[in-house]
């Protein structure tokens, strides 16, 4: 699996995990994802230096450790522009604004 997608992944299970209203933690995380400690960490520590992710750090081991990770809009914006175009929610908005809005 590349780089890339292991880093969407990271940022589509903190995003599913948020919708449970309950913290994002590093180990929520590993048995989400079936990664090791050490890899969710480092991801995190990835997603975090991009501005991907923000989070409460913790002493908890390995670090960078969270109890409470959500996405930046960064990090929401780069998950929403690599989703399949049919799992994207549908603009609500009239053709002629999208239109408008369009590059030339």
């Amino acid at each position: 699996m590349s780089e890339p997608d292991r880093l969407l992944l990271l940022l589509a299970a903190v995003d599913h995990a948020d919708e449970t209203h309950q913290p994002v933690t590093n180990e929520r995380l590993v048995a989400a994802l079936g990664w090791s400690a050490e890899e969710v960490a480092e991801w995190l520590e990835t997603a975090q230096a991009q501005m991907l992710i923000w989070g409460l750090r913790n002493g908890g081991l390995p670090k960078p450790h969270f109890e409470d990770v959500e996405l930046t809009v960064q990090g929401q914006r780069l998950l929403r522009s690599n989703r399949p175009q049919s799992d994207r929610p549908q603009s609500d908005r009239s053709p002629a604004i999208a239109e408008a809005e369009a590059p030339s």
